[in-house]
């Protein structure tokens, strides 16, 4: 059954259709095929996950829409799926959101620290995975300092004893051990642009002393299990799927250092 059947069927606006099934093909790739006028439903699973996708990149009433196309080709393709009955609850959930704003309104930083100063302790009593604490680490970051992903992606980690920052540190930013106290370095375009800053946020220290002494990393501070390095995407969706499932939340970048704004 070609997309084409689907449209005329559903008369939806051919256009608009197109326009949708483009957007679905940015957050996942091969979802839908022009040449052939079909889709791969599978992709869309765990809806979670394109939920997730969507909102990183699109506005709420976007993201809307897309979730009631994909509902009207589930409809259509497979109308018997537990992936339709999730998609409608994510709908109720986003209309909800959508008609009560102010009911819905996102974490403040403070509640974020408060969070974070439970959650180490738990994460710290409990053998918890190596993917949890390093979001609870970016998490921490992130509250503290409005980094960009671009940051992130390349944020290092260095300990060492004895000599100046700027003689060894190779980073636009990273994070420095050195007498037991962690900094967080921002290097300029010269040495004398360069900023130390010393970490006086505990929770931030404790979750650092827990990530760093218990688990092996790649060149970068943020890697993923075995040392290999992270894309954007994977910090990204790392934190919005953490803080989602930790928080009752998704909360992005984009969020957090828009809270920075709100507190300054």
């Amino acid at each position: 059954m070609s997309i084409n059947t689907f449209i005329s069927i559903n008369n939806l606006d051919y256009k608009d259709s197109i326009n949708i099934l483009n957007r679905i093909n940015r957050i996942v790739p091969e979802f839908y095929n022009p040449s052939t006028q079909i889709v791969n439903m599978g992709l869309l699973a765990p809806p979670e996950n394109t939920l997730v996708l969507l909102q990183l990149k699109y506005s709420l009433i976007t993201t809307i829409n897309t979730i009631q196309f994909i509902i009207a080709l589930y409809n259509y393709y497979e109308s018997e799926s537990n992936e339709l009955l999730e998609f409608q609850d994510i709908e109720n959930d986003l209309l909800s959101i959508y008609e009560n704003p102010q009911s819905y309104s996102k974490m403040t930083m403070g509640e974020i620290e408060e969070f974070l100063e439970m959650k180490v302790i738990d994460f710290t009593r409990d053998d918890t995975s190596y993917t949890k604490v390093r979001n609870l680490l970016l998490l921490a970051l992130l509250s503290q300092y409005p980094l960009r992903l671009d940051e992130l992606v390349k944020i290092k980690y260095i300990s060492y004893e004895g000599s100046s920052f700027e003689e060894t540190f190779p980073a636009p930013v990273g994070i420095v051990k050195r007498d037991s106290e962690y900094y967080i370095v921002r290097n300029g375009k010269t040495i004398l642009e360069q900023k130390v800053e010393k970490i006086d946020y505990i929770p931030l220290h404790r979750i650092l002393n827990l990530y760093l002494s218990k688990f092996k990393r790649g060149t970068t501070l943020l890697s993923g299990i075995g040392g290999c390095t992270l894309t954007k995407s994977n910090i990204s969706n790392g934190l919005v799927n953490f803080t989602r499932s930790e928080l009752g939340y998704a909360l992005s970048i984009h969020d957090i250092r828009n809270l920075h704004n709100l507190t300054s």
